[in-house]
């Protein structure tokens, strides 16, 4: 590749990058992680069955008809992964009859102490990222199966940035993530828009689940 392609290619990365830095404010990344190490203790308690639905939810329909679930090595990567819970739920699911290769990424230290704990357990590999959304370490073309953002992006967000460099970061893997949003009418908005490129369903009056990727199968 030559120089100009690559200062093209910067300059494109570059742009992205700085969206991305700006698709979250800073107070709001502070109160998130503010709020997640308060409740670490407690947070499986308070919320371990209201996501384990949600992952049965998106995961159900992807399951029986895309290539990637049916593959020997299953790949996930779990941006906002909190306390593994979903690393969890796929070892109670596929743990015993397929290899799976879990990455976490999480901002709260103390959300990440308590998934290491939890993953010692478990019968699949685990690997956890410290990482900040609005700068993740995380280069293009990653090779991953599923990508998931659960309980994370808020609709006050710049959510097309952050899923435009999902898009770009995970080419080629299925995409699950939820919206959420107590604003009925800006969610039904950023629903339509995203229309052209995921299946999407509410969860609840307030929170959307959707589906981007290699199935044609959308949430039922």
């Amino acid at each position: 590749m030559n120089n100009t392609n690559n200062e093209s290619l910067n300059h494109i990365f570059g742009a992205m990058y700085s969206r991305l830095s700006k698709s979250i404010e800073d107070k709001e990344v502070f109160r998130v992680l503010e709020w997640y190490e308060t409740i670490s203790e407690t947070y499986d308690e308070l919320y371990c069955n209201e996501q384990r639905l949600k992952y049965f939810m998106l995961l159900k329909d992807i399951e029986l008809h895309s290539n990637s679930i049916s593959k020997e090595l299953l790949t996930i990567v779990d941006i906002g992964c909190g306390t593994a819970e979903l690393a969890s739920y796929m070892d109670d699911r596929l743990g015993s009859h397929k290899q799976i290769f879990f990455v976490g990424l999480d901002l709260s230290p103390k959300q990440l102490n308590i998934a290491k704990k939890k993953s010692a357990s478990l019968n699949i590999i685990v690997e956890l990222i410290a990482a900040d959304l609005t700068y993740p370490p995380l280069r293009e073309g990653i090779n991953a199966d599923v990508v998931t953002v659960i309980s994370v992006i808020k609709c006050w967000y710049d959510v097309h940035a952050i899923l435009d460099y999902m898009r770009r970061s995970f080419n080629g893997s299925i995409l699950l993530y939820t919206i959420l949003c107590n604003d009925k009418e800006l969610l039904d908005n950023i629903m339509s828009e995203l229309s052209s490129k995921a299946n999407c369903k509410k969860y609840s009056l307030r929170e959307t689940l959707c589906i981007e990727g290699s199935t044609n199968e959308g949430v039922q």
